[in-house]
């Protein structure tokens, strides 16, 4: 029986542990083999007493291209450390109930309605490209249609019937559900049931048809014909406009509006799911970013299923820890990492330790040779050591217990998405029908400011959490001593008024473009937020086409770049750094508590900087912000390599004891590291300070040296650590006091 890990009295040396190959990088394979010795082998779903609310992670195996369920495959995915597998619609759950292994359902609702079947719309996409006009096109099938609906909730009752008594894990609706397919951007659900549906809506909103007639800038129209805005006509109206004058609220409404159809007909079928399974967790997988063409309104739909694999573009990971029910369980798919042999590795634990308790292997022909030969590919053996690793019982404290509660907010709003697509698609012309995914990736603006919001925060070491304008109130900004705002260019008046109220007690932040215009995007006659930030605007120019700053000789200080030229400094505030005669940063207080803070500078510059050496000048001015905040940072990180990529800390607590997580953070959907970059990376050794704690055991990684320290003003432990690219440290400590937790 392996020898459980010691609890070291803090400034207890510790050390030995892995050793390094001549070459001086680690021994990977040993590293591994040291971890499932020390952590012991795989289990399943079952809730242990202390395996957490959602279990120990799994593995699930998707099977494609001739695998199917064996007693063989069964012993070939347990060598593996693989739990499960997929079941593909009303596919028997035989061999997985014989083995008691777990299993998820997927097309639970079929193909066809949430996704669109591969022939309509291949051939409405062809025909919409080939007209000239790109007039919109009715969905086929349409999201009203009672038929279609009908036949989804039949094949839902067909697939619950073929489970018999077996129990998934998990059942998915269906994969990439979208109103057209995936994000590509397509003027599909303007067939005649739906804008029937949308005017009813209309009636809701507006009170008649003047008031409509002025707020979509439109001659007074009955409500009975009205027609919302195509995509190329809204452009072509729109971008000929000052932006003092532009209204996109034509196309703006009818978008909202497919966004809340997409997600009523989403509840009408986990409401069926539910009626017959009772709590098993329901969703989808392959959830796109934020876009106006996806119906993905991550806020609006994790009010609806407990179960998602979110596709991680621009920070959309972080939304779903944000939105997600407490006991949502979220997966993610694993695909091979061809930049490094140990990618892959580095990949589970983040998204393990970011809260996912299982991932789908991608897939059955790309683990095994064939289906009639398992023997395991290379990559599946990689695999298999972190496998066994994250799925160990001696994780189980740290899965029970729980995230401390964020004091950072981060505002989500989809009005915002929305427009800034639209800007981003500006400069494309004729060809902003051609921006796919895997374009959207690399160019989409917000989804970049997201991200690089997200990672400013956690490379400084502190928690946060999304809210969306969906439910926004005073008592949903109650917990948050700082609230930000990223390019939050769309905010309707009560917004406003929320975020005002904030601003009197917390610390509000903002970088550019804020409050321009309104959630139903029409412009505004000066920002609605100008007054609380104390700016004045000479103009609206911004440093920024689509997702590349404008040379308009704007750079300032190493690493930072100015965003709008035409912000200046109004009463009550005060510039605390300047480009030339321009502002960067404006404060004003705000009584005795608040404050507000306009970062004029483009953020998103930051996700190129921070992996390649020059990312500080941006993150020293944020300390800066948040040493005026009464946020701050629990441990403090001091590397002794400069050019390491920054650290991930991840918090943990319970009753009994803290958790603390350390994992190099240099995962990003965009800017990534490429291939020679990753080869390039080395262990790295760091000082890990924080209060004194009356024991420090050492969970998962190398074993360390740990030493205490009594530094003035007060006492800290202080560990030296060495942090491998690819792999955490994660330490259980006791004796932290509960001030301590709640900073």
């Amino acid at each position: 029986m392996p020898p459980r890990s010691k609890a070291y009295p803090a400034g207890v040396a510790v050390e030995a542990g892995m050793n390094h190959d001549r070459r001086g990088l680690p021994a990977s394979r040993v590293a591994l083999l040291f971890l499932c010795v020390v952590l012991g082998g795989h289990s399943t779903f079952a809730q242990e007493k202390h395996a957490g609310r959602k279990g120990r992670h799994q593995a699930f195996l998707w099977l494609d291209r001739g695998f199917s369920a064996s007693d063989e495959l069964v012993g070939a995915l347990r060598d593996l450390g693989i739990a499960g597998t997929n079941v593909a619609g009303t596919a028997p759950a035989t061999v997985q109930g014989r083995h008691g292994i777990p299993f998820y359902v997927d097309h639970v609702a079929g193909k066809g309605f949430l996704y669109l079947p591969d022939a309509s719309w291949e051939e409405d996409r062809e025909a919409w490209q080939a007209d000239q006009e790109l007039r919109p096109r009715p969905r086929r099938p349409s999201l009203r249609s009672a038929d279609a609906l009908g036949r989804a909730l039949a094949r839902i009752d067909e697939v619950l019937d073929a489970l018999g008594h077996a129990r998934p894990i998990a059942l998915s609706l269906d994969d990439e559900i979208s109103i057209g397919r995936r994000n590509v951007p397509i003027d599909l659900g303007y067939e005649a049931p739906m804008i029937a549906a949308f005017r009813e809506h209309l009636r809701k909103r507006y009170p008649d048809d003047q008031a409509l007639a002025r707020a979509w800038d439109i001659e007074p129209t009955p409500l009975a014909e009205v027609e919302p805005f195509s995509t190329q006509a809204i452009r072509k109206r729109e971008f000929l406009k000052e932006s003092l004058h532009q209204n996109f609220a034509p196309w703006a409404d009818y978008r909202e509006f497919l966004d809340e159809d997409f997600a009523r007909v989403v509840a009408e079928l986990v409401r069926r799911v539910r009626l017959r399974t009772g709590a098993t967790p329901v969703g989808f997988t392959g959830g796109e970013a934020p876009h106006p063409f996806s119906g993905v309104d991550w806020a609006r739909l994790l009010e609806l299923v407990d179960f998602c694999e979110p596709y991680d573009v621009g920070g959309s990971r972080e939304l779903v820890r944000s939105f997600a029910r407490e006991d949502a369980l979220v997966m993610r798919t694993l695909f091979e990492d061809p930049r490094h042999p140990r990618a892959n590795e580095h990949e589970i634990w983040d998204y393990f330790l970011r809260g996912d308790r299982g991932l789908i292997l991608w897939a059955a022909s790309r683990v095994f040779a064939a289906p009639d030969d398992l023997a395991p590919s290379a990559w599946a053996e990689r695999l298999a050591p972190t496998l066994r690793a994250v799925s160990a019982p001696g994780l189980d404290g740290f899965l029970a217990a729980r995230p401390p509660a964020p004091r950072i907010a981060i505002l989500e709003s989809q009005a915002s998405d929305r427009l800034h697509w639209m800007f981003d698609s500006r400069s494309d012309g004729p060809a902003w029908i051609h921006r796919l995914g895997s374009y959207e990736q690399e160019h989409a603006s917000q989804n970049l400011c997201r991200e690089a919001w997200q990672k400013l925060l956690e490379d400084l070491h502190l928690d946060y959490e999304h809210v969306s304008t969906l439910r926004l109130d005073r008592r949903r900004l109650a917990p948050y001593d700082v609230v930000i705002l990223p390019r939050a260019i769309a905010l309707s008046d009560r917004e406003g008024r929320i975020l005002e109220d904030f601003a009197r007690r917390g610390t509000l932040i903002a970088d550019c473009q804020t409050g321009l215009f309104d959630e139903q995007l029409r412009a505004r006659p000066q920002g609605l937020l100008d007054e609380l930030f104390g700016i004045t605007r000479r103009n609206r120019l911004v440093n920024l086409q689509e997702d590349r700053p404008i040379d308009r000789g704007l750079d300032g200080p190493p690493g930072l770049r100015l965003a709008e030229p035409g912000i200046e400094v109004g009463r009550g505030a005060g510039s605390t750094m300047r480009f030339g005669k321009i502002p960067a940063m404006v404060t004003r207080r705000h009584g005795n508590r608040g404050r507000s803070v306009y970062l004029n500078l483009l953020v998103q510059d930051y996700l190129e900087q921070r992996l390649r050496g020059s990312g500080e000048a941006l993150l020293d001015e944020l300390r800066g912000v948040f040493r005026m905040t009464r946020v701050h940072a629990t441990v403090e990180v001091r590397g002794r390599d400069l050019t390491s990529p920054p650290l991930r800390v991840f918090r943990r607590h319970d009753d009994d004891a803290d958790y603390l997580a350390l994992l190099w953070n240099w995962r990003q959907s965009a800017r990534a590291l490429a291939k020679d970059e990753l080869e390039a990376l080395k262990p790295t050794t760091i000082d890990l300070l924080l209060p004194t704690a009356t024991s420090i055991e050492l969970i998962v990684g190398r074993e360390q040296r740990v030493e205490t320290s009594n530094d003035a003003p007060r006492r800290r432990s202080s560990i030296t650590l060495e942090i491998d690219p690819f792999a955490p440290v994660i330490l259980r400590l006791e004796g932290l006091s509960d001030d301590v937790r709640d900073r």
